[in-house]
């Protein structure tokens, strides 16, 4: 313990032998209270430490908030950029419980982590802020991406507060714990969020063991395996791997038969019982009382009456009789979508690209099912629109895994194009260039095929060239994309085997990573297109 908080294993207090490795290591100091006092205070490299979780596998701490605020006697702004870093340390920002969070008038400000630049406009000028409301009048907030271990906060001197200083004198930015923020109007006319608690602001992390996921913290030799209780589980997580107890057991997973039995039938709230309650090793059961029933969650007394044994009789036949015709129905359909979609497979090509795919070892293309492409675009659901085009439309999907995909699900295609096009769409595949789209695969069992294509988060050149963004391009940037751009057409041009010639080349097809590399698109889909109105690539064989 320190002061009252309870440290668990896998930390340990003071001692670096008492924690799992340095990471988990912190310290308890006695620090003075502002009556004079003093008090236990926990520390993980001087940030407060309140509150730990095991079987969360969560750590929460009091960070730094950044301001800026105009000083009305020296006619200048004062900024304080706090930061935070976690490089190296078992800890990272949890993306499920934090946000970035902008208050202010006239504030844009970022939050700028290794990897990416978060951030909002708040402004007053519209709409005067209202308590409880961060939509963007006096507050705002980003969602924080998973994986973040560095950042720090920075404010756009682009905008002016010397004529709004008395009203609103600071602007502020943070990462905070969503469930311990609630906006108030005070917040931007006063300096009470700053001074609340010291300038600081409650932020909760995730710790891993490792940087490991749990298969190879299990056959690492090296590194000892942490979940050492029976009765637990490992977790893979953000920060890498954790522990936490078996379903029914509660306790420390990382200690040996650190997970106890819970006893169910003491908590009739959480696992309410209305009978005979009786606890098992991770469970329990409930049952009634002979001559009793449960019905609805409660024991009731069976009735007994013969003469309605004739009508459950028969309502139990006309059930089985619904039963088996629905059955029967339900097998028939499947069976006639089935030779449905083996029809589209084999007219689509797709048993030569089997045959290509056996003759060629290791190629990474993949022929999904419709049910996959379904799944992953939730339906191609009118939400996950990517973009419409001339010949269809394009949706951004998520596979098992967290893999983001782009999903071109065309009108019509080429009839003299059926037979080739799964080998056609092979040799694309084997197209490895960093400037272009990859294409990952297709799916043939379906009338008009289907492209599956690395999805590329940030929109395209025409986007980028017509569309108001807060963030300057530099003229420097701008060459590199067109250099990019030419250099990916001259590889489809002229190394590639056999050469594909880009049919459509314009800034709509034309994306742009999160660094704003870009990747030529669209050079794979005429054959879905008729002759005489491909605006897609052509692959030219025997050329």
């Amino acid at each position: 313990m320190c002061g009252d908080i309870d440290v668990p294993y896998p930390f340990g207090l003071d001692e670096p032998r008492c924690a799992i490795n340095a990471g988990f290591q912190l310290n308890c100091t006695t620090t003075t209270t502002a009556g004079g006092g003093t008090t236990p205070t926990l520390l993980y490299k001087n940030a407060e430490v309140t509150n730990i979780s095991v079987p969360d596998g969560k750590l929460w701490l009091k960070t730094i908030i950044s301001r800026q605020c105009y000083n009305h006697t020296t006619n200048q702004t004062i900024s304080d950029n706090a930061w935070i870093n976690l490089a190296g340390s078992p800890y990272v920002l949890s993306a499920d419980d934090n946000k970035v969070i902008v208050l202010g008038c006239r504030s844009m400000a970022y939050m700028l982590s290794d990897s990416y630049i978060l951030g909002c406009l708040s402004t007053c000028d519209n709409e005067a802020p209202m308590n409880g409301s961060c939509s963007g009048a006096g507050c705002c907030q980003v969602d924080l991406p998973r994986g973040v271990r560095y950042y720090q906060g920075f404010f756009n001197e682009l905008y002016n507060t010397t004529e709004i200083w008395r009203t609103y004198p600071c602007n502020y930015v943070t990462v905070m714990e969503t469930a311990a923020f609630s906006f108030s109007t005070t917040y931007v006319t006063s300096t009470a969020f700053y001074d609340a608690d010291d300038s600081r602001n409650p932020v909760v992390m995730e710790w891993g063991i490792t940087q490991q996921t749990c298969e190879q913290a299990k056959t690492n030799k090296t590194t000892p395996y942490a979940c050492l209780s029976n009765h637990s589980d490992c977790v893979d997580g953000d920060a890498g791997y954790r522990c936490r107890c078996s379903s029914g057991f509660e306790g420390n997973p990382y200690n040996i038969d650190g997970c106890t039995d819970i006893n169910e039938c003491l908590d009739k709230v959480t696992y309410p019982c209305a009978g005979i309650c009786e606890n098992t090793l991770g469970s329990f059961t409930c049952s009634c009382p002979r001559g009793r029933s449960m019905i609805n969650g409660v024991c009731v007394k069976n009735q007994k009456s013969s003469s309605m044994l004739p009508i459950v009789g028969a309502s139990v036949g006309l059930v089985a009789l619904v039963i088996s015709i629905t059955c029967a129905y339900l097998i028939r359909e499947r069976r006639k979508l089935h030779n449905i979609k083996q029809r589209y497979f084999r007219q689509h090509g797709g048993l030569l690209l089997f045959e290509e795919m056996k003759s060629q070892q290791g190629v990474a293309f993949k022929i999904f099912s419709e049910e996959e492409l379904q799944q992953a675009t939730n339906k191609f659901d009118e939400h996950q629109v990517l973009g419409h085009g001339g010949h269809g439309t394009v949706y951004k999907g998520l596979l098992k895994g967290d893999i983001e995909i782009a999903v071109k699900r065309c009108m019509t295609i080429d009839e003299q194009h059926k037979k080739e096009f799964g080998k056609e769409m092979l040799i694309l595949s084997q197209i490895n260039h960093k400037n272009i789209v990859k294409l990952l695969g297709c799916c043939l069992e379906v009338e008009v095929p289907m492209l599956v294509y690395e999805f590329i988060p940030n929109g395209t050149l025409f986007d980028l060239i017509h569309q108001n963004h807060t963030r300057h391009i530099s003229l420097g940037t701008r060459l590199r994309i067109a250099y990019e751009s030419a250099e990916a057409l001259s590889y489809l041009h002229s190394c590639a085997s056999p050469p594909i010639l880009h049919g459509d080349v314009k800034s709509t097809n034309i994306l742009l990573d999160g660094d704003y590399t870009a990747k030529v698109s669209d050079f794979g889909a005429s054959i879905l297109a008729p002759n005489d109105k491909s605006q897609f690539v052509t692959v030219v064989q025997g050329t």
